[in-house]
Order: structure tokens, then C-alpha cells, then sequence
């Protein structure tokens, strides 16, 4: 790249975004931290000097964990389980991004394109409005009614499907409520957003117990608009725009890396930063600390 379309590529991604912070996804864990800081200035009342302040609702703040929530690592975990046991999913709650397909058909690996659907900044909007809890776990016994507004981890068996109180025959079809569609076997953990969609589907769901935050807010929004409005602006610097019809919207996309190839390359980073941030969270301790990142579930 031109040390000039360099300079601008970088200075742009500042502007919209913020200042690089190593990688996109530790930038956009950066910008999370940034928008809900760890301290605050508070004037003392009786010197009238400043001083540092924590926040309630800082992205670092610490609360209770609960065992299905955290990875194997974990200080909680010491001495709960056997020297190389895997937790099954009624031991550890199995959120990761859908990834299911079926093998092809002998005709369809004889067609010579694959048309691949681009679900963009689909990390990002999956933030957009979500609930998360900002407090620590509650323990919800004795076959809780589900409540989709508490943000939390239901122990719940979505094994056998039941509609309506009828069975239904669901082994032709991927499970929507396992990371590779696996069919689930007996009570398992899953996020409230997963049992709220089970529920939708008009399943019949009975929780065995559940851990649940009581106060909730949206606290990814201002995150969210963040990168969405460095997102569209970028857009429309390639002529995509938001007022396009089907087929022009199309076209400006088809071209927009031609447009201009610095834009687009500023596209990607947004995206990278939305989504690496994301997976961000979720990060494995790597062994130079103990696990001690919060939970918001």
C-alpha cells in the first residue's frame, strides 16, 4: 500500500473507529472499555479536590461466576472434575456461532459456483439491543418458569421435540440449539436468547434450574452504533448507500473494492473489529494469569 493511502486508511479507521490498539479485535475490545471506563473523576465534597471513582457498570468490573459458565481453566473448576475430563453440555454451556452443513449431492458438486451469502457486520447487529446482565447470578431451583427478559443460563432438555404437547420427528433436521446441529442428549445449558428461540419455535420448554442476572440493560448499544455509523459512512465513500433499490445496491457492491481499494480495506477492518471484539470475550485464559474476566451473560 501507498505510504499515503496508508496514512489515510489508518486516519480514517482512528476517526470512525478509534486510535489502533494492536489488533482489530483488541481495538474493538479497547472500544468497549473505552465507552464504559473502569474509573471516573468524583470531586470529594469536603476537599474539593478530584479524585478517581470507580464505575458501577465498567466492561472490567467483576461479579460471582457460576461452573457452567466458565472454561475448563478456571479457579473455580480446581479439583471438580478428573484429569482430562471434556464437560458435556450439562456441565458447561455450549455457546458458539451456528456452523452446520450437509454433504453436497453428486449434482451439486457438479455445478461450477457456489453462491455465498455475506451476512454483513452480522456480529455487530447481533449486539445491537441485546440484553446482558450487570449484576451477579441468581440461582433459580425447583423448575423455574422461563423468562426470556433475564439474561442467563437455563439447564433444559431440548432432546425430544415437543410442540404442543406432540412429539415431533425432528431427526431429519439439524438441531437449531447445538453449535454444529448435533441432536441434544437429555438436559443441557443454554443461553436465555437460545431458549427464548426454542420457545418461539413453539417448543414446549420445562428449565430444570437456571443462573440469571436480575438487572439487565443494553449495555453493547453505544458499541454498536459506533461501528455501525463508521460502517455505513464507509459504505458511502464506495457509493453504497442507503437508499438504493435491489438491483443498484447490488451493482455498488459488485464494485465498490473498485471504487476505491483503500475504503474497502477500511470495510474489512470494521467488520474484523466487530467481530474479533466479540470472540474477544470469549477468550481462553492463554496461562500467563489466572482466569479473572467478568461474565455477562
Amino acid at each position: 500500500m501507498h505510504p499515503a493511502d496508508l496514512a489515510r486508511h489508518l486516519g480514517l479507521y482512528a476517526a470512525r473507529v478509534m486510535t489502533p490498539r494492536g489488533s482489530t479485535a483488541t481495538t474493538g475490545l479497547e472500544l468497549m472499555t473505552a465507552l464504559r471506563p473502569p474509573t471516573r473523576a468524583e470531586k470529594d465534597p469536603d476537599t474539593g479536590e478530584f479524585k478517581r471513582a470507580f464505575n458501577d457498570d465498567a466492561l472490567t468490573q467483576l461479579y460471582p461466576v457460576v461452573e457452567c459458565e466458565v472454561p475448563d481453566e478456571h479457579p473455580i473448576l480446581k479439583g471438580k472434575f478428573a484429569r482430562h475430563h471434556l464437560r458435556t453440555p450439562a456441565e458447561m454451556l455450549m455457546e458458539e456461532p451456528y456452523d452446520w452443513c450437509r454433504p453436497l449431492t453428486d449434482e451439486e458438486c457438479a455445478n461450477p459456483y457456489l453462491v455465498v451469502v455475506d451476512l454483513n457486520m452480522s456480529f455487530a447487529a447481533a449486539a445491537n439491543g441485546l440484553t446482558v446482565g450487570l449484576d451477579g447470578p441468581t440461582h433459580l431451583t425447583g423448575n423455574p418458569q422461563f423468562d426470556a427478559a433475564l439474561p442467563g443460563s437455563w439447564l433444559v432438555d431440548l432432546s425430544r421435540v415437543q410442540v404442543g404437547g406432540r412429539t415431533v420427528d425432528g431427526d431429519r433436521l439439524p438441531s437449531p440449539f447445538t453449535p454444529k446441529g448435533e441432536k441434544p442428549e437429555g438436559a443441557a445449558w443454554y443461553a436465555t436468547p437460545t431458549v427464548a428461540y426454542a420457545v418461539e419455535l413453539g417448543f414446549d420448554v420445562a428449565p430444570i434450574e437456571a443462573y440469571v442476572r436480575a438487572q439487565t440493560g443494553r449495555y453493547l448499544d453505544p458499541w454498536y452504533k459506533r461501528l455501525r455509523d463508521a460502517y455505513v459512512e464507509t459504505m458511502a465513500d464506495m457509493g453504497v448507500t442507503t437508499d438504493l433499490t435491489g438491483q443498484e445496491f447490488l451493482d455498488a457492491m459488485a464494485r465498490r473494492k473498485q471504487v476505491d481499494p483503500t475504503m474497502a480495506l477500511l470495510e474489512t477492518a470494521i467488520k474484523a473489529t466487530a467481530k474479533g471484539a466479540i470472540g474477544k470475550l470469549r477468550q481462553r485464559s492463554r496461562g500467563q494469569v489466572p482466569t479473572t474476566s467478568p461474565t455477562r451473560r
